[in-house]
């Protein structure tokens, strides 16, 4: 196989995987499709299913730059950004790192490790650590930033993009005038009593999954903030808070199947300048003012004022790794989610971080190998003849 031929079937495969989501059954069919129409009866020896996926994953249209302080292409953030053109991958070894301030007109993906340890435990050796906070400001870009351990706040201003699967202490989320955004899966630990996941003039952001605690008593702090319209907020769980849920001048909003444990004064608070928003479908438990909804049109039914949702464990106070908010048999809250959403098996939703779209993952993201030698043999084939693709792989960060 020639040089010419072998950049046809990479660019090739990147765009299959673009357009197919790495679904390796169609991926096949149209590849044997492509070279039947060629006269190439080619058969492919894959020695593993992930090492295809990482395959895939070399896509020619971005880039992936590696951050380590051992050995790598660069030892900092700031040197990656800087050379990263826009939409290129950025992916961040274990390590501690100071935090970064940028406005580059970039579209960047910023990627760690883990924010876990490899002993399962926040921050220690093995994790990806940011000793200070993030931020990112261009409104015409995205910015998706995953899988960091986070010691402040990270404060995006970006049309598009996401903050998923982080934990986030003694610091806040901060999204400003986006167009479409995600929030999942973060664990956002805040002793401060600032807010801790605060949606600013955005619409269509969607805020799921996400463990939020504070230990501060302050009559201000905001577990989850919303300014804007059409956003949707659904199955996190939040401990403390003066306002665990907070809405202001949005509509058509909504918010459901969330739980409220212990507000120090407020569930949810939707202000007067808030109109034809749905809330419904959600717990509070032990929050002395319970649920403030105005007008009163907006409440779609089906909340649970101050009922014990009955986590497994909870240790008196949410603690990571120790306590487990999965609900036990018997919970009012398990099938008393809002049927806008299901679970991902298709069964009514179960109200917080373990019901709904986007069930939280205590262990973040897993990686996909990463490619550290690949062969393809013969190199020149007759038509007819076979080619053998093979090679190696290991973990991310190993």
């Amino acid at each position: 196989m020639n040089t010419i031929m072998m950049q046809s079937f990479v660019k090739f495969v990147g765009k299959v995987y673009s357009k197919f989501q790495w679904s390796f059954n169609k991926y096949f069919f149209k590849l044997k499709n492509y070279f039947n129409k060629r006269i190439f009866k080619m058969k492919l020896i894959i020695t593993s299913f992930t090492l295809f996926l990482a395959i895939c994953l070399q896509t020619v249209e971005a880039a992936k730059i590696l951050v380590d302080q051992t050995s790598s292409q660069y030892t900092t953030l700031t040197q990656a950004i800087s050379a990263a053109t826009s939409g290129d991958t950025i992916i961040v070894y274990p390590g501690t790192y100071s935090g970064f301030t940028t406005s580059v007109s970039k579209n960047l993906t910023i990627i760690g490790t883990n924010p876990l340890g490899n002993d399962g435990n926040i921050g220690s050796a093995g994790s990806t650590i940011f000793s200070s906070g993030i931020i990112y400001s261009n409104s015409n870009n995205y910015f998706r930033f995953m899988n960091c351990y986070v010691q402040g706040s990270i404060d995006v201003t970006a049309n598009t993009g996401s903050v998923n699967y982080n934990i986030v202490q003694n610091g806040e989320v901060e999204i400003n005038n986006a167009q479409t955004f995600e929030v999942l899966n973060n664990f956002v630990d805040n002793s401060s009593g600032v807010d801790a996941i605060d949606v600013n003039n955005s619409s269509n952001v969607t805020v799921a999954g996400n463990i939020i605690k504070t230990t501060s008593s302050s009559s201000s702090g905001e577990g989850i903030a919303i300014t804007g319209d059409n956003n949707l907020v659904t199955n996190n769980v939040v401990f403390g808070y003066y306002y665990a849920i907070f809405f202001t001048s949005s509509s058509n909003s909504i918010v459901i199947n969330n739980i409220i444990y212990d507000a120090y004064q407020y569930a949810i608070y939707c202000s007067v300048s808030s109109q034809t928003n749905v809330i419904a479908n959600n717990c509070q438990y032990s929050s002395p003012s319970g649920f403030v909804i105005s007008p009163a049109t907006q409440d779609g039914g089906g909340n649970l004022n101050n009922v014990d949702p009955n986590f497994t464990t909870l240790n008196t106070t949410f603690q990571f790794g120790s306590s487990n908010l999965t609900l036990l048999p018997g919970s009012p809250c398990i099938d008393s989610g809002n049927a806008l959403l299901t679970d991902i098996d298709g069964s009514a939703s179960d109200m917080g971080v373990y019901g709904g779209i986007s069930p939280f993952n205590s262990e973040f993201i897993k990686f996909l190998p990463e490619i550290v030698a690949l062969g393809v043999t013969p190199v020149i084939v007759a038509p007819g003849g076979n080619v053998t693709v093979s090679g190696s792989a290991k973990t991310i960060g190993q």
